[in-house]
């Protein structure tokens, strides 16, 4: 569990960080937002659309080599990044690079802590998904704890799916950085909570065989949205000088992804 927190600490902590970057990588290459947020977008698409391919090897390899191949492959995305001299170099190697690394860490270190636990499933993954920031820490803990065991997993999906929706009314509303703070934190501790249930729900319906490669389609699904959400928004705001559409965009699309979870709660009733 605590070799899975680490790992997760250290992808998430390169990828997420890239926001520090991105004034820099707009200044030094006279780059548009669209254009910066495509690296973040690629460098998540690729390592949830191969999130699968590095859970199939995990199955086969074991996680220890292919997690420790993953962690290389980071380091030597940073490193190319460090000295790129262009916005072509910083798609190759931390869009492309980082992004493979990442396939290689995150869905292969995650899946291996479920089979381990039975009774504690929901707090072991909490855990270890708290690894993904401190501004996470807390919420996981209690959903995979005290929330999802007496809830149950499914019904606690949908309250946090929920719950993150509702956040971007504290942005929409923002005028004051308490208030967008207020929105950080909450979208911060629900994305956490979610993040930690989405593997032992895996577990839950499917099962140990090959729940490394079914954690990685699962996650598959985010490779669209992580590709289009970053470039988007930031159309969206080179063209109105707003994020209001984006906002209002992501609420909606918050409200579609509870109604979809509630569908597990009646699926598993009935």
């Amino acid at each position: 569990v605590w070799a899975c927190f680490g790992s997760l600490a250290v992808i998430f902590g390169v990828s997420y960080s890239f926001a520090a970057f991105f004034a820099s990588f707009a200044a030094e290459f006279a780059a548009q937002r669209a254009d910066v947020a495509l690296v973040f977008g690629l460098c998540g698409l690729i390592y949830f659309v191969l999130g699968v391919g590095g859970g199939m090897l995990a199955d086969r390899f074991g996680p220890r080599t292919v997690c420790m191949t993953g962690m290389a492959c980071i380091a030597a995305g940073l490193l190319g990044t460090s000295l790129a001299q262009s916005m072509a170099t910083v798609y190759l190697c931390y869009g492309v690079g980082i992004g493979i690394g990442i396939a290689l860490v995150y869905t292969p270190s995650i899946a291996c802590v479920q089979p381990w636990f039975t009774r504690r499933r929901g707090l072991a993954a909490g855990i270890a998904s708290a690894g993904i920031g401190a501004g996470t820490l807390v919420l996981p803990l209690l959903a995979s704890g005290a929330l999802a065991d007496r809830l149950g997993r499914t019904l606690t999906l949908v309250l946090m799916q929920g719950c993150m929706g509702a956040s971007f009314l504290f942005w929409a509303v923002a005028g004051s950085y308490p208030l967008f703070a207020l929105f950080a934190l909450c979208f911060g501790l629900s994305y956490g909570g979610i993040v930690s249930l989405l593997p032992a729900l895996c577990m839950d319906f499917f099962g140990v065989r090959a729940v490394a490669s079914i954690i990685g389609m699962l996650y598959s699904g985010a490779a669209l949205g992580n590709l289009l959400g970053p470039v988007l928004a930031g159309l969206v705001f080179d063209h109105t000088g707003s994020y209001k559409l984006v906002i209002w965009a992501c609420l909606a699309l918050s409200a579609l992804a509870t109604g979809v979870s509630a569908r597990l709660v009646v699926g598993k009733v009935n």
